[in-house]
């Protein structure tokens, strides 16, 4: 009888290493009990289930986000390019002058001859 005993303890011990206390909300807990009343099982073993079947999945997503969310960085980016874009053709449109400076600058420093020929002041106009 002494030797049933301790292989039940030597059992319980190998299978529950260590415990804890966890805080959950009432909605919960009461969940927590059904599921461990309805399965007739413990109420760690219906935490060890679910915390399986979540981490299952979370894994077998894992690759799928990982592309989704390579995709969804390239849209964004196009996203920000078109906005960006039709904010400048707004802005543009009400400040020309601002609209030959930027493109100034987007093109580029322009050749030493052409700076030339763009700033002389010849008097013959």
């Amino acid at each position: 009888m002494h030797k049933n005993i301790f292989i039940c303890e030597n059992c319980f011990i190998n299978i529950m290493n260590s415990r804890t206390t966890v805080a959950i909300d009432n909605e919960l807990r009461k969940k927590l009990k059904k599921l461990s009343a309805l399965l007739d099982i413990t109420q760690a073993e219906v935490i060890k289930r679910a915390l399986s079947a979540y981490e299952k999945e979370i894994l077998k997503n894992k690759d799928t986000s990982i592309h989704e969310k390579a995709i969804n960085n390239e849209k964004s980016k196009i996203m920000v390019e078109e906005i960006l874009k039709k904010a400048t053709e707004i802005i543009w449109k009400q400040d020309p002058k601002r609209k030959a400076i930027q493109e100034k600058l987007y093109k580029g420093p322009e050749t030493i001859d052409d700076f030339i020929l763009n700033n002389w002041d010849s008097g013959l106009e």
